[in-house]
């Protein structure tokens, strides 16, 4: 096995827990010596970052890396139509880990302070997803960020142009690709704080680019959500609970982001937060997996349907856009759409579902 495929296969055991909770030792240079996975281990590194500051969001700065926090993650979706009206999902990821508290200097050219992993896909609907996810190291130019890239894993970048007017986003793989530009919302993001973390998700912006499918090249159009945390540590199921997180394009009715905590093996009250544009929206949110929404893969059951009901809002089944499959950390996350039930995807709202940390069967 090829050194990156190794790092692959032993990063992926501990990417489930708290973003990527795996902890190469410190004294070792990455890539040289196995890996130490250790949950105590990455709690006590966490512990000694600071805990990012409570000031108002500032762009385009925000956007860029934060190499003071312990880890740190930008995460893009949309949903575009082509020139005969196919609708497509896509979504593309970053995310850093730091393995070390200081740049430490080292003979090796591995040497690294920081892991990072990134994942895309495109998403034709009702059909198989494409794409794929690496995991690589900020030496020898694999990864990282700088004021130009914002961020980048080999020839996967985002980009920021015009002052943070437009945002490039291009990843490719042997089945799919994308270059996309991402135009800025008129309205600004919706904050998120925590006591580990800190960022924004900002719906809205419109797309225009190229998606690579099957070797063709497919002009689309259509719109897109920003997610962008950093901190101590980012959301993720942990022990007994898993965790379910849906950001969600309501059309008119609004914007709709939530995160729900439940029990792994069943029982209790799911605990549920939301934000929303309008403020309102976010009210007695109930947010329960459908009866028949569950569905398999390789022994782990996941909720890929749920139902949303709300004051404001008629019941809404959310449904899965494409067939993506499991990730390798064992979490999901997949494009979604949203409507009154049956689905119907090429005019229903649209969103994004992550889920972390289901139990087996």
């Amino acid at each position: 096995m090829s050194k990156r495929g190794l790092l692959l296969a032993l990063l992926a055991v501990g990417v489930a827990v708290l973003s990527m909770r795996m902890l190469y030792d410190p004294a070792d240079d990455v890539g040289a010596g196995a890996p130490q996975l250790s949950l105590e281990g990455i709690d006590r590194l966490a512990a000694r970052f600071p805990r990012p500051d409570d000031v108002p969001l500032r762009m385009p700065e925000d956007h860029r890396a934060k190499p003071g926090q312990f880890a740190e993650y930008w995460l893009f979706g949309g949903r575009v139509t082509d020139g005969a009206g196919a609708v497509y999902g896509f979504h593309l990821a970053f995310y850093r880990l730091a393995v070390a508290e200081k740049p430490v200097e080292r003979d090796s050219a591995w040497a690294t302070r920081n892991i990072y992993r990134a994942r895309f896909s495109v998403e034709p609907v009702g059909a198989s997803a494409q794409g794929e996810e690496r995991l690589s190291r900020d030496a020898l130019g694999l990864a990282g960020a700088s004021s130009g890239p914002a961020v980048w894993l080999e020839d996967w970048r985002f980009t920021i142009l015009d002052d943070g007017a437009t945002l490039l986003l291009e990843s490719a793989a042997s089945d799919a690709g994308m270059k996309l530009r991402l135009g800025r919302p008129v309205e600004g993001p919706l904050p998120i704080e925590s006591e580990l973390y800190r960022g924004y998700w900002w719906p809205g912006w419109q797309v225009e680019g190229m998606l690579e499918i099957g070797g063709e090249s497919v002009p689309v159009r259509g719109d897109a959500m920003l997610d962008r945390l950093w901190g101590q540590a980012l959301p993720v199921g942990r022990g007994q609970l898993a965790l379910a997180r849906a950001w969600l394009d309501l059309g008119e009715k609004g914007m709709l982001r939530c995160a729900q905590l439940r029990r792994r093996a069943g029982g209790g009250t799911p605990l549920t937060e939301c934000i929303s544009r309008p403020s309102s929206l976010a009210e007695d949110i109930v947010l329960a997996p459908a009866d028949d929404g569950w569905r398999d893969f390789g022994g782990t059951r996941y909720p890929l349907a749920w139902t949303l009901d709300a004051p404001s809002l008629e019941q809404r089944r959310i449904a899965p856009l494409g067939d993506p499959p499991p990730q390798a950390d064992g979490g999901w996350f997949g494009l979604v759409a949203v409507g009154e039930e049956p689905v119907a995807a090429g005019e229903s709202n649209w969103g994004m579902l992550e889920l972390s940390n289901f139990p087996s069967r």
